[in-house]
């Protein structure tokens, strides 16, 4: 994991004449205010404020330079040059064949930071990714159309939630929280066609004001509609989705601490759980260790329920991730809640522990789920159920069946894992590389991030990685050997995080080959365009692994 450096595709998809939001934006050049943008990013001031500028600017931009290519264009133009100005979106949309230390065959795409599938239609699905802005399916991943890329002014997605009652209302909040910060929140209406924004996240963080950059998570009450909490950088905030959103009153140690917030969960009626990390900058104070809190009242009163950790536990935890089983969230009260914690020492980060609560989150017992135990399942890099490993605070994920709270699954930077009795034994059910360990267990790319259950149709379960999106619809009905994941949704899905991007031409070899490029990605390794093949243009094959340069 590194952060990237530039994205190899602006995409273009949306169709000639159709009304965008943003058009009623000014066109007019301001050449001033883009001269002092781009003067504070030479000078390095990346400030929250210089950044929202910025974004209000590549807006305004995108109104005056007009449309890129329309969809029955583009894939055309892929392999002609284009004379127009007009951006060409190369890909990558799929691969034919990788390579990682063995020839394989698999669909990947970029870094995944929310899934959202439609609670009833079981053709929608929404995905935001880190870098490649929000992708929308109305097929089942058959196709897929990019939501943002004209609307927002920014492909950097920190996080995506929808209103459950009413599934057209998104809440999307910019940002991503491992790369390019951008302060932003937008909402839209009907279902990503436009969207409302941006409104921006303030602070008031040890007296000073603080500008959230850094959107981590997002959660509608799936009872009260309009009622939107917000994890950010800088703090929680409760959100009516129109307004500026407001701070939520966290209690903390002192006048001088903060909390960066990672997670927040539904726990009922009125009820709420949020987990962050602690700040303190005065001497001695804490640095990072985690804060746990719950609100009875929707978000308006906070309570620290740290406390009720086993002894000791709060401050050896660092980030940590909240699910709540929707079947039991009857009352806050009553809920049984997971958190599944991050510990980190002098040799590094590791997995803490993974907890439960069967009382909302006032008590939790720890489960043993860490480098003590091992799956029934063993592979080489997975020996034991330290699942995140040394990147403990960068991949974590973790879903409850909606159905069922006894099975969960969690995460993590080689492998996800299955309890089907509360958290108390686990089964390996993915694998970052089987091809090369030889594992039986199905392909999911590594590096865990977000995980969720589609119940519209068919029940299915997502996992969102550093190499995109995997579907299975079996993965609590069958043995842990049997569970099957697919890959090919990530087919279309323009969302890699490019580091660099070359190409030669001017050269013969260009005459003999033109349009060959290369480029090397985030996790995904160095992709080489293949334009011989049937599967089209915008293919790009993996020739080796990992981070590339």
């Amino acid at each position: 994991m590194r952060p990237f450096l530039l994205v190899l595709a602006l995409l273009c998809s949306f169709r000639a004449g159709a009304q965008e939001e943003g058009d009623d934006l000014p066109e007019a050049d301001d050449a001033v205010a883009r001269e002092a943008a781009k003067r504070a990013l030479e000078e390095g001031e990346f400030t929250a404020e210089a950044r929202f500028r910025m974004l209000q600017i590549a807006r305004r931009e995108r109104v005056r330079a007009g449309r890129t290519l329309v969809r029955e264009s583009a894939l055309a133009a892929l392999s002609a040059a284009s004379s127009n100005g007009v951006w060409v979106n190369l890909g990558p949309t799929r691969s034919d064949v990788q390579f990682n230390g063995v020839v394989f065959q698999a669909q990947d795409s970029g870094r995944v930071r929310s899934i959202v599938p439609h609670p009833t239609e079981p053709g929608i699905l929404y995905l935001a990714t880190a870098g490649g802005g929000v992708w929308k399916t109305f097929d089942g991943g058959r196709s897929w159309e990019p939501i943002t890329d004209q609307k927002l002014g920014s492909t950097a997605i920190g996080a995506l939630a929808m209103d459950p009652q009413a599934p057209d209302i998104l809440y999307l909040g910019l940002g991503d929280p491992f790369d390019t910060k951008q302060p932003g929140l937008f909402r839209s209406l009907d279902g990503g066609l436009s969207w409302e924004g941006p409104v921006q996240a303030v602070a008031t963080n040890a007296g000073k004001p603080a500008t959230a950059q850094s959107v981590r998570d997002i959660a509608v009450d799936p009872v009260a509609n309009a009622h939107v909490l917000v994890a950010t950088d800088v703090g929680l905030f409760v959100w009516d989705g129109v307004s500026a959103p407001k701070q939520a009153p966290l209690p903390l140690a002192s006048a001088t601490a903060t909390a960066a917030m990672w997670s927040v969960a539904w726990a009922g009626p009125g009820t709420w759980l949020a987990s962050g990390q602690l700040f303190d900058r005065s001497a001695g104070g804490t640095q990072g260790t985690l804060g746990l809190w719950r609100s009875f009242d929707d978000g308006q009163t906070w309570s620290d329920i740290s406390n009720g950790l086993p002894p000791g536990e709060a401050p050896q935890i660092f980030r940590a991730s909240l699910a709540v089983a929707p079947s039991t969230a009857v009352s806050g009260e009553t809920s049984r809640v997971f958190l599944l914690a991050a510990g980190a020492n002098a040799t590094g980060a590791f997995q803490k522990d993974l907890y439960r609560s069967e009382d909302g989150g006032k008590t939790f017992i720890a489960l043993g789920v860490n480098a003590t135990r091992a799956p029934d399942n063993p592979i080489d890099v997975q020996r034991n159920l330290d699942l995140l490993q040394q990147q403990a605070s960068y991949n974590q994920a973790i879903a409850v069946d909606p159905e069922d709270p006894n099975t969960l699954f969690i995460g993590g930077m080689f492998a996800a894992a299955r309890s089907q009795d509360g958290g108390m034994t686990w089964s390996l059910v993915g694998d970052w590389l089987p091809a090369f360990s030889g594992s039986g267990l199905p392909y999911v790319h590594s590096d865990h991030h977000a995980m969720v259950f589609g119940m519209a149709g068919q029940k299915t379960l997502y996992f969102g990685t550093d190499g995109g999106l995997f579907a299975s619809t079996d993965a609590t009905t069958v043995p842990a050997a049997q569970v099957h994941v697919s890959d090919q949704m990530n087919v279309g899905v323009v969302s890699h995080l490019v580091y660099q991007v070359a190409c030669a031409k001017g050269t013969p070899e260009w005459s003999a080959n033109p349009g060959f490029v290369v480029a090397g990605m985030q996790d995904n390794g160095t992709r080489v365009r293949n334009l011989a093949t049937a599967s089209g243009p915008s293919t790009f094959d993996q020739s080796a692994g990992g981070d590339a340069v």
